[in-house]
């Protein structure tokens, strides 16, 4: 459980000091980076932790959990919910 929340915080200290360095680099050399190029040190960092440290922390579950479930195949009984909130928005 402990290699876990170093994991954690290995990936928030990273996606906080690249996003936030990306802004303020922005910031200071007259909008140099653009909004596109602090989306893209985000997405990144968010990447590249995935594949670095994302089976010890299980970084990607989240977002792909939704996706798979919502749209994709598999049934587990924990998506069950989601699935149904995500069909009943796609009908409206």
């Amino acid at each position: 459980m402990m290699k876990k929340y170093t994991a954690e915080a290995i990936e928030t200290f990273c996606l906080v000091f690249a996003g936030t360095g990306a802004i303020v680099i922005n910031d200071v050399s007259a909008q140099a980076i653009t909004h596109v190029g602090i989306a893209l040190t985000f997405g990144l960092v968010v990447m590249t932790m995935i594949y670095a440290i994302g089976d010890v922390s299980g970084a990607s579950k989240p977002g792909s959990h939704f996706g798979f479930r919502c749209c994709g195949p598999g049934r587990h009984p924990a998506a069950v919910p989601t699935r149904r909130r995500c069909l009943r928005c796609r009908n409206e």
